[in-house]
């Protein structure tokens, strides 16, 4: 039975033996296998290290060119304000004029409008300085009886015809080149 027993104990030493190379292999496999996965791993950081950047990046231009465009769409609000302010500011004061320049400006209004006679209408408190307007104009020309519920300007009727001439209209209708001159005097750096 010694013989027997050599031949399992070498059979065993055999598997023994390969076993521990199998275990070696497998080992240096693994190693091989780890390294592999390291790198790709290292590869796979950088990657989303670098669109994490972008990313960011992306993120940091889309907000400065928000915060561009809110601090622009302020500072217009702002302009328009101000500019609303004087254009406001300038209607008032034609309705404050002295009695003597908001005369030669009335007759002036309405010799401008090439019409030769009719009645005016104009506030309450313009009602007496109307009287005068109407006499320089002459004898084609009337003071309406009842005052209108405008702040200044006056409302020339000629039968059916009716011409808006109050400030508050005047002021509306060229709104537009008024902010443009505004504008060109309080920003004139502004383009």
């Amino acid at each position: 039975m010694d013989g027997i027993e050599a031949i399992v104990e070498h059979i065993l030493a055999d598997a023994r033996e390969k076993a521990a190379q199998i275990e070696a292999g497998a080992a240096e496999q693994i190693d091989q296998i780890k390294t592999q996965a390291d790198q790709a791993c290292a590869v796979i950081r950088q990657e989303a290290d670098h669109k994490g950047q972008q990313a960011a990046a992306s993120v940091i231009n889309r907000a400065s060119s928000q915060a561009a465009l809110e601090s622009r769409r302020v500072l217009l609000e702002a302009r328009q304000t101000l500019i609303d302010e004087v254009i406001a500011e300038a209607t008032r004061q034609l309705s404050e004029l002295d009695a003597a320049e908001k005369k030669d400006l009335y007759v002036r209004m309405i010799q401008a409008t090439g019409a030769s006679g009719g009645a005016v209408t104009t506030n309450a408190a313009d009602q007496a300085l109307m009287q005068e307007v109407v006499a320089v104009l002459g004898k084609s020309w009337e003071l309406s009886g009842e005052p209108g519920t405008f702040s200044g300007g006056l409302i020339l009727s000629r039968g059916r015809i009716e011409e808006n001439l109050t400030f508050d209209l005047l002021v509306r209708n060229l709104r537009p080149q008024l902010a443009a001159l505004a504008a060109g005097i309080l920003f004139p750096d502004a383009g």
